[in-house]
């Protein structure tokens, strides 16, 4: 249990700052775009790039894992991600390429090393609440991204909160040094490395049907997150003439709830209710949420909003731990970090497809409601299939 513990909170720190790397330049574009005279819109091309290179290195993170260990890759994840945020503060569009590919090489591989070292510590009725603990980073990451940067860009200004959060991830990683000979002791020196990494990931997460299935649930789930992400608070302002304060406090509301309901779902999983059936429920209820923002117009009061928000990250922010840890009990054995990241590689896949297709419907019709029933469906047909499938 102390090994479990120390396991945990280090890889609770690990995600938050992996989830908030993403978020660091969306945060401070408005600030960043006026002074370097660019189009916002660039922000797009970033998260692009972020995206391309996060899921290529969770495709082939795992024998990278099994060679070297999982906590020395968290370590070089860390090092990767702090000084591709400070290589951006030069202002050079040039080096904020540079940035998103070294940024992304910490959501590709963060992931899977965790679930490779909770996997070994674990006892498996605990692992969908200790999964969703450490995956509670994400909306954690959020709220900080939220509270955090806008205050060291005021004080410091954009360059100087890219230089501050950075050194943050560098020293995370050297404090992660004392445990590397414990949590990396079942590194394999003599694994070589190929392209059947990638070959591998990639083929169990497809001939396996109870993971393929549950790669699908990802796919379709990281749909509803990222249109909330992307598209939310745009929809409340621009769609529903909500002010810009108003539209953030309810965003951020929505991701504090969902570090609360990520523990618990992680919690009621497996020990209450069977993971799939608690997965199945959250794939209902956030599709009907998703379809009820088609409904928001400017007659709704706020806090008719929050209560679809709130549902919305409830179900659709809080799925992450229950199904990593469906996923890593279903790996075969030695294989959790190589098969977590294919169903990542997945996860990264949807993260770029989706917000097109968004952009798209929006595009073409003029109201973001038609997007997020476009997101609703696909949720809500895994939903059902969870159901009709045991165990």
């Amino acid at each position: 249990m102390r090994l479990l513990t120390i396991a945990l909170v280090a890889l609770l720190a690990q995600q938050t700052l992996t989830a908030m790397s993403r978020l660091v330049l969306p945060v401070t574009a408005p600030v960043l775009a006026e002074d370097l005279g660019i189009n916002p819109a660039l922000i797009g091309v970033y998260s692009g790039i972020l995206s391309g290179v996060a899921m290529i290195v969770a495709t082939g993170c795992g024998g990278l894992i099994r060679r070297f260990g999982a906590w020395r890759i968290s370590q070089v994840a860390l090092v990767a991600m702090g000084c591709g945020l400070m290589a951006a503060s030069p202002g050079v569009l040039a080096f904020f390429v540079l940035s998103a590919i070294l940024v992304g090489l910490g959501p590709g591989s963060a992931t899977p090393a965790g679930s490779h070292v909770l996997a070994r510590y674990c006892p498996p009725r605990h692992a969908p609440l200790v999964f969703s603990i450490k995956q509670s980073g994400v909306p954690l990451a959020g709220l900080l991204a939220g509270l955090a940067i806008p205050f060291l860009v005021l004080q410091l200004g954009w360059q100087g909160a890219f230089v501050v959060i950075g050194c943050a991830y560098l020293i995370l990683a050297l404090l992660f040094q004392p445990f590397r000979a414990e949590f990396d002791g079942d590194r394999d020196r003599d694994h070589r490395l190929g392209f059947s990494d990638f070959r591998g990931s990639l083929r169990e997460v497809i001939h396996d049907r109870a993971i393929r299935e549950l790669a699908l649930a990802a796919f379709a789930f990281v749909g509803l997150q990222v249109a909330f992400d992307t598209f939310f608070v745009t929809y409340l302002v621009k769609g529903l003439g909500v002010s810009l304060t108003a539209a953030g406090s309810v965003f951020a509301l929505g991701q504090g709830v969902a570090v609360f309901t990520r523990v618990f779902w992680g919690g009621l999983a497996g020990r209450f209710v069977p993971p799939r059936h608690v997965l199945a429920g959250l794939a209902i209820v956030m599709a009907g949420a998703a379809a009820a923002m088609m409904l928001l117009d400017a007659s709704w009061s706020l806090t008719a909003i929050a209560i679809v928000t709130v549902l919305y990250t409830a179900t659709g922010f809080s799925w992450h731990g229950v199904l990593l840890a469906e996923v890593a009990r279903l790996a075969p054995d030695g294989r959790v970090a190589s098969v977590t990241g294919g169903v990542l590689a997945v996860i990264m896949c949807a993260a770029m497809i989706y917000p097109i297709c968004f952009a798209a419907i929006l595009q073409a019709t003029g109201k973001y409601g038609y997007g997020y029933l476009m997101v609703a469906v696909p949720a809500l047909l895994i939903g059902i299939q969870l159901f009709r499938r045991r165990g």
